[in-house]
């Protein structure tokens, strides 16, 4: 990674302090298919055979990871990497404070049957060496989320300062999607602003540097994605996500 992609320099009197803000974006794919710790199947002419499950997430219209499941013992899967066109090298891309970028996300159901979905979204900054921080500021880690209410519902319970735990109100149906959750990510302006200084004598001088608490830092957004069968949703729910719900001709409420 070079360390020479600055993409924020503030002045500060006759100092520079440099602003290199990475960002290590993941999108994951889970399923929970089950009925009281059991999992879900069909009877056919030849026996039992799963139920062809599957759900993807869908970053600006293109499904950039996804989990499903298609024969018995297989399961076909892929992880990926959220904003992918941004400047960087792998999953690690350079991101401009202040700056909105595009990233609207929804859930589709790629399996043959409908499945009520859950989103978590961990928000958090880390060294280069991969060291979590527990000073700096996971909200300065900005993604809009949208539908609020009227098709998505926050788990107040179950998020964090870290975490935002999302759950949909309607049965995905196979082969169709969710409304979006989110339409714009932003690393805040306000990362620039916190400077920290050290005092150094230099030739019988004071001499005070000032240096960006956020400088370097990794910002981490992991997007991951559970999902479960629509039959018995509710006990299903419960064994798989602990989670108390109530669903009236389909529509889910958190208890």
């Amino acid at each position: 990674m070079k360390k020479n992609m600055l993409e924020k320099v503030a002045k500060v009197g006759a100092i520079f302090a440099t602003v290199v803000i990475f960002t290590l974006l993941i999108a994951k794919c889970q399923m929970e298919y089950q009925i009281a710790g059991e999992r879900i199947c069909r009877q056919t002419s030849s026996g039992i055979e799963m139920s062809n499950i599957g759900v993807a997430l869908i970053e600006n219209d293109n499904t950039i990871a996804y989990k499903a499941f298609s024969t018995e013992e297989t399961w076909n899967e892929k992880e990926g990497t959220l904003l992918a066109n941004l400047a960087g090298e792998g999953s690690n891309k350079i991101i401009t404070p202040g700056k909105k970028y595009e990233e609207r996300l929804c859930i589709g159901n790629v399996g043959k049957t409908n499945q009520y979905v859950r989103v978590n979204i961990h928000k958090y900054f880390t060294t280069q060496e991969g060291e979590k921080s527990l000073e700096l500021n996971p909200e300065m880690i900005q993604l809009n989320l949208t539908n609020l209410g009227t098709d998505w519902l926050v788990d107040e319970n179950a998020s964090t300062e870290e975490r935002t735990v999302l759950y949909y109100k309607y049965p995905i149906l196979s082969g169709e999607q969710s409304a979006i959750f989110s339409d714009k990510l932003i690393i805040s302006s306000g990362v620039l602003d916190e400077l920290k200084s050290e005092s150094t004598q230099k030739e019988g001088r004071t001499v005070i540097t000032y240096q960006n608490r956020y400088g370097n830092m990794i910002a981490n957004l992991i997007i991951q994605v559970d999902a479960i069968q629509e039959h018995n949703a509710e006990s299903a729910i419960w064994s798989a996500w602990g989670r108390k719900v109530t669903i009236v001709d389909g529509i889910l409420s958190l208890d």
